[in-house]
């Protein structure tokens, strides 16, 4: 009997940092985009600066990740909250 995929989920917050988002984003291993036990979650704070699109630039013709930007900036544990 072969066990089931663990499940687990990527969860990255972004505030105010578009370029630490982008650097961190194409530093994920392989394995684990390709991996379908593994989903993504990013939250985007809401704040003016490219996070929230380079984000969903990142997530296009992926599956299994999920960009979430909050309408109104509240701070970053109000962020977390969305996920």
């Amino acid at each position: 009997m072969t066990a089931a995929p663990s499940r687990a989920l990527v969860f990255v917050a972004a505030s105010e940092g578009a370029d630490k988002l982008g650097e961190a984003l194409a530093r994920m291993p392989a394995g684990l985009l390709a991996d379908p036990g593994v989903g993504w979650l990013i939250l985007d704070e809401g704040r003016t600066d490219e996070a929230s699109r380079r984000a969903r630039a990142w997530a296009a013709g992926r599956e299994r990740v999920t960009v979430v930007r909050n309408a109104t900036p509240q701070g970053p544990g109000a962020t977390r909250k969305l996920g």
